[in-house]
């Protein structure tokens, strides 16, 4: 299933700890202990569950664990005063950091960095970043000088394979996001229009701009203190984005479709076409979109 793996719990002090459990299988992978990441945006989990990095707020560390294990494997020094900005585990459970100026590559369990992209002198203004389906690129939204770019870099070369170019309306970015079979890239823009730009991943051309039928404000705000996923999210099937990890909208018309209710207090991932991974007390059962 879509986003099998998910992380169940917080790591926001020290004595709290969360869980990584598998949802195809139905058993927990392992558990995330003795890690404070309070104020910490910058966190992943690889796909099959098996390592988790974060960087702990205020800290030049990317530290990373071994969840099965529920031990600590060690910490990769961050060289960059400013810190990371994104982070993400991509093909062969590759460790991918990016901060203003390079992508980094780190193999796993080891941390050996395998590849460090170019720096990008004129690179600045990062926004937003997504991973690949297939986990061997990561788009990234950023200014090159006074144009806006998304970069698409090759996580086993560390070069940018290719570059889309943006008009002027899409200089910022509030979300990105790739569907699940790859083939498109959406871009969101909030402002005084709230928008989706899709681009064809084949051809690197734009194919179309949906408007959503919604306030800026209200939909693209994180919704809750419990949601740190990403700001745009889409459905297995490509036929409905998420939004802040509440709103739900149809993604060829831009309608709007539904908001979580206010009784689902924290959604752990997208699973399904309709159907979304929640927690209700302690268990983790799924919401299906129809239950409104």
């Amino acid at each position: 299933t879509a986003g099998s793996v998910v992380r169940v719990g917080s790591n926001s002090a020290t004595g709290k700890s969360s869980e990584v459990w598998n949802l195809a299988t139905g058993k927990r992978v392992g558990t995330i202990r003795k890690l404070a990441l309070e104020g910490s945006e910058v966190f992943a989990i690889s796909g099959d569950g098996a390592y988790f990095a974060a960087q702990p707020a205020h800290e030049h560390l990317l530290g990373v664990y071994d969840v099965a294990a529920s031990k600590p494997l060690g910490g990769i020094k961050i060289e960059d005063w400013s810190g990371l900005k994104f982070v993400a585990f991509g093909v062969e459970n590759r460790l991918v950091a990016f901060d203003d100026n390079r992508l980094k590559v780190y193999t796993m369990p080891d941390g050996n960095l395998v590849s460090t992209s170019e720096e990008l002198d004129t690179w600045s203004g990062f926004e937003h970043a997504a991973m690949s389906p297939g986990g061997k690129y990561v788009a990234v939204h950023g200014r090159d000088g006074l144009e806006s770019k998304i970069r698409l870099f090759n996580i086993l070369t560390g070069y940018c394979d290719a570059q889309l170019a943006l008009t002027r309306e899409q200089d910022r970015c509030d979300g990105l996001a790739f569907t699940p079979n790859g083939e498109q890239l959406f871009l969101l823009t909030a402002g005084s229009r709230t928008q989706i730009h899709k681009f064809d991943m084949a051809t690197g051309q734009q194919t179309g701009t949906m408007g959503l039928s919604a306030d800026a404000d209200q939909f693209t705000r994180y919704s809750s203190k419990f949601y740190d996923g990403p700001r745009l999210a889409v459905f297995p099937d490509g036929a409905r984005v998420m939004l802040s990890g509440m709103y739900v909208f149809d993604a060829v018309s831009g309608d709007y479709l539904l908001q979580l209710p206010e009784d689902v207090k924290y959604w752990v991932g997208i699973v399904g076409d309709e159907q979304l991974a929640v927690l209700n007390g302690n268990k983790l059962v799924p919401w299906t979109l129809r239950a409104e």
